[in-house]
């Protein structure tokens, strides 16, 4: 086997690869992207490394990352940012050695580039990356928390909402920053034009109702999630409740085989006042009804006051956990309080 950086060429077997991916060991989600590659180009500088079987060309598995300057311990630091780790499990049967390979290159290169700290996210409920970055020697330094928050029938909007359609990166960083900056994996952004181009793309809106808003992101363009696995009493449940949710204050119960469409919700700021919140909550609502988007995924650090107040409207939460490995001895405990950056979903 050869290990080597994925090209253009690759993306449609790396794309084969991602849809035998599906994630969650209870809800599984398959993701169906237009490019294999379209989370790596939302970096500068990103590494995308491939294990290619040399006899017949196969790839055997894929591990990306991107060099990323983020707050850890309160300090700036040269990280990583480790996402679309992907086995082979058709070609070479589970958690192959060839992605351990593949790791292991990606780590020289990533420390010869002077890179202190990888981390990433992997989902409470997805077992086998656990199990793969404890191989690794990667452990968990913090939590964030996404909550699934159902669309329902518009709601009453109360308040002096604003919609802003195209967000400006530079302003908003600096506005955002005050809520924010304190947080680890705050991240220090060299190349705001790439960073605008994401947003252009990916941001619905910002909505603000006093000093509370939210960042709203669709990725459909770039990806949508389609059900393998879900609770059997889903499946019992679905077909009287689903016709019944077109009217109905009821949560939309996921067909099997079917796209659930999902807006996520981020850098939510309650503000100085919970009416506000719940006035952006309700316009986002209303945004998503009318788009036929099934849930809302919103985040917040557990620590923040924020998750208690979208806890209240969810219909169940999920974990991610945050892990980490060090390179270098001198790099601070995380806090609690991490920031999640909008590029990584």
């Amino acid at each position: 086997m050869k290990v080597r950086e994925a090209v253009p060429a690759d993306d449609s077997a790396l794309l084969k690869i991602e849809s035998a991916s599906a994630q969650g060991d209870r809800l599984r989600l398959a993701e169906e992207r237009t490019t294999f590659f379209h989370r790596a180009y939302k970096f500068e500088n990103p590494l995308v490394l491939v294990g290619e079987n040399e006899t017949d060309g196969t790839l055997l598995g894929v591990m990306a990352a991107a060099p990323v300057t983020v707050k850890v311990g309160g300090e700036y630091r040269k990280a990583a940012y480790m996402f679309d780790l992907r086995n082979n499990a058709q070609a070479s049967g589970g958690l192959s050695k060839a992605l351990f390979i593949v790791w292991k290159h990606l780590e020289k290169r990533l420390k010869d580039d002077g890179v202190e700290m990888l981390f990433g996210y992997v989902k409470e409920d997805n077992s086998r990356p656990m199990a793969i970055f404890s191989r690794m020697g990667v452990t968990r330094r913090a939590v964030y928390t996404h909550f699934t928050i159902p669309v329902m029938p518009k709601k009453a909007v109360r308040g002096d909402v604003k919609i802003s359609r195209r967000v400006e990166v530079a302003s908003y960083s600096d506005e955002i920053a005050a809520r924010f900056s304190g947080h680890d994996l705050w991240p220090h952004i060299d190349d705001t034009e790439l960073l605008q181009a994401v947003y252009d793309r990916n941001v619905k809106a910002r909505v603000t109702c006093g000093r509370a808003s939210a960042l709203v992101i669709d990725t459909s363009l770039d990806e949508r999630r389609r059900v393998e696995k879900m609770p059997p009493l889903f499946s019992v449940a679905g077909p009287m409740a689903r016709p019944l949710s077109k009217f109905l204050p009821i949560p939309y119960i996921p067909e099997l085989g079917k796209e659930l469409r999902v807006w996520n919700v981020l850098d939510v700021i309650a503000g100085d006042s919970p009416e506000n919140l719940a006035c952006v909550l309700a316009e986002v609502n209303n945004m998503a009804r009318e788009e036929g988007v099934h849930y809302l995924a919103a985040g917040a650090s557990p620590v923040d006051p924020e998750s208690r107040v979208l806890a209240r409207r969810a219909l169940w939460h999920l974990d991610y956990n945050v892990m980490a490995i060090d390179w270098v001895s001198n790099v601070p405990t995380m806090k609690a309080a991490t920031y999640w950056d909008p590029r990584s979903l």
